[in-house]
């Protein structure tokens, strides 16, 4: 596999030198505007222009927008969660490995036997109602007098699941007698060093360069991400207000840290993860969708797939080990030394989710893209990679 060379500011990468049709497409441009402006002389500001460039173009995220978002309605949300007896039980749904979730504890656990806790003590067996409650809280916003409204129809688990609304007075008291509300400003300076800080190190013109050129397929990002600190195992992929949305969490070396360089390269390989096999759906998805009689075929979720919960919906425990396995080629490529370590330690997560074959899986694609033509993109690796799935799978044990 081909490794490339990144070129940084600070610690955070920008992008590969290879130069294929999108980075001559650049130079192209960078070249008319230099023309234009007639400021050859001045190298800073042409590769200012340069790099602006290479965040505008279609299929990146726009520079001077705000990719990570914390939201007022969202944080109360999880604030809730992590202060009801499940939250505070469960290994890993409320992350804990932070100062900030003691100070939620220090200020909101005086409120634990609001009546809002009995309503929304869920359980893994309920995640999909914890999710709904979550999530859905972003559609909601505060008016002047301090009451909630709903502002954007979006329901996360659909109308069926609606877990905040149905207990939005609840929801609305707690906010009020607990003070959420000057809580929540008063943390405004910490959720904005956690924002750039995040921004930072998340490769996103990497990961979107990276993607086009895999799938040979330029996708027009409109993508958000909203974030809390005390979201943990659980992260979703939606849209919302017109917009790919990732509700991921925010990975533990940046609540110590003070600036990009103060984390390893190894830690922001790790961290790109949760962002990186969320937005490959966008990829990933319509690549299956067009293989899908084949994958209906040679991969049967029910020797796949031990209890993930994604084993009922269409093509969703397949999706599930490609996107984390797409995972594995950027690595290869853009963190060469970590690669094998951070790529393993993430298989051994999502085998715990159920996807107990994540690395056999996340190794075969390796080899193939290893091995493919210059001409192959990873669609064309769809058919070997199914016939392996099924070769394989008969020497598995079908989920009861």
């Amino acid at each position: 596999m081909k490794q490339v060379s990144r070129e940084s500011v600070g610690n955070a990468p920008l992008y590969p030198k290879s130069c294929s049709t999108e980075t001559l497409k650049l130079y192209i441009d960078y070249f008319i505007i230099c023309i234009i402006c007639n400021i050859f002389t001045s190298m800073k500001t042409s590769f200012l222009l340069l790099l602006a460039l290479v965040t505008l173009r279609p299929g990146k995220l726009h520079a001077g927008e705000s990719v990570i978002q914390f939201n007022e309605t969202y944080e109360l949300a999880n604030i809730i969660l992590a202060i009801t007896e499940y939250g505070k039980n469960d290994f890993n749904e409320v992350n804990k490995n932070s100062d900030y979730y003691q100070e939620i504890l220090a200020h909101f656990d005086p409120y634990k036997d609001h009546p809002i806790m009995a309503k929304v003590n869920y359980s893994r067996e309920l995640w999909d109602k914890l999710l709904s409650f979550r999530t859905d809280a972003v559609a909601f916003e505060f008016d002047a007098a301090g009451s909630l409204h709903r502002v954007h129809k979006f329901y996360a688990m659909g109308k069926d699941i609606n877990e905040f609304e149905d207990n939005l007075a609840l929801v609305e008291d707690f906010a009020r007698i607990s003070g959420f509300r000057a809580f929540y400003a008063d943390k405004k300076a910490y959720y904005e060093r956690l924002r750039v800080l995040y921004d930072s190190v998340l490769y996103i013109p990497a990961i979107t360069t990276f993607l086009s050129e895999t799938f040979n397929q330029n996708i027009e990002l409109n993508h958000q991400i909203i974030v809390s600190p005390l979201v943990g195992r659980m992260n979703c992929q939606r849209t919302f207000n017109n917009k790919s949305t990732s509700f991921i969490n925010i990975p533990d070396q940046l609540f110590t840290a003070t600036r990009v360089r103060d984390i390893p390269e190894y830690d922001i390989a790790i961290g790109v993860h949760m962002f990186f096999t969320e937005i490959d759906h966008d990829y990933v998805n319509p690549a299956s969708e067009k293989h899908k009689k084949q994958i209906k075929a040679c991969f049967d979720p029910a020797v796949w797939d031990k209890g993930s919960g994604y084993e009922n919906y269409k093509l969703a425990t397949f999706n599930e080990y490609m996107t984390w396995a797409v995972y594995d080629l950027f690595v290869y490529q853009y963190f060469p030394d970590y690669a094998a370590q951070a790529a393993s330690e993430w298989h051994d997560i999502n085998a715990s989710r159920g996807f107990f074959a994540s690395k056999q899986f996340g190794a075969k694609l390796v080899e193939l893209y290893q091995n493919k033509s210059t001409s192959e993109n990873i669609n064309d690796l769809y058919p070997k990679l199914l016939d392996w799935c099924l070769e394989t799978s008969t020497t598995f044990t079908p989920v009861k």
